[in-house]
């Protein structure tokens, strides 16, 4: 199984990790040298596919044997998941959006559940340039993380919801 997975110096010269992306050309060498070049470039790259495929989930491992190499495995990833998908955000958001504090759930167990999500909602997030702005959104973001947390206590928590309210400054849903 070891021979499966990519050794150290094979990553760093793949065609996802810094390595050349593309099928190796001809230089000065010779025929013979290009082609052990090709053989083990096309080896290396057919066992990162394999790696992929064997750490993970069967369907997205499934996608793995239409790639001829790693780079448009990777790309692939690359595109999907670290792309905001707008469908993902609008499934999470409906979540918050139902969600109520059970009968018997305590605050702590509720609190869980919604920074569970919230972080997943962090995930679609602009990149920020500016600390200025990194720093604004994060006290808005937490601000909306605490009123929707208090829209969802049950109702034995009114009291202590319009107190918390009217406090300056606003404790941390953190």
């Amino acid at each position: 199984m070891s021979s499966l997975i990519p050794q150290n110096d094979e990553i760093e010269q793949s065609p996802y990790k810094g390595g050349p992306a593309s099928t190796p050309e001809s230089g000065s060498e010779s025929n013979e040298d290009l082609a052990n070049r090709l053989e083990d470039w096309d080896s290396i790259s057919h066992r990162i596919i394999t790696w992929f495929s064997n750490t993970s989930i069967a369907s997205i491992n499934m996608q793995f044997g239409h790639f001829d190499t790693a780079k448009e495995a990777w790309d692939t990833l690359a595109q999907r998941y670290t792309s905001t998908d707008l469908a993902n955000q609008y499934q999470i958001l409906s979540k918050l959006h139902d969600l109520h504090q059970d009968s018997e759930q305590s605050i702590d167990d509720f609190h869980s559940h919604m920074s569970y999500l919230w972080d997943q909602l962090v995930l679609s997030e602009p990149k920020w340039e500016c600390n200025k702005d990194v720093d604004q959104f994060i006290i808005h973001r937490d601000n909306m993380h605490l009123i929707q947390f208090l829209m969802a206590l049950r109702q034995e928590f009114e009291s202590t919801r319009a107190s918390i309210l009217h406090r300056r400054p606003l404790p941390s849903s953190c």
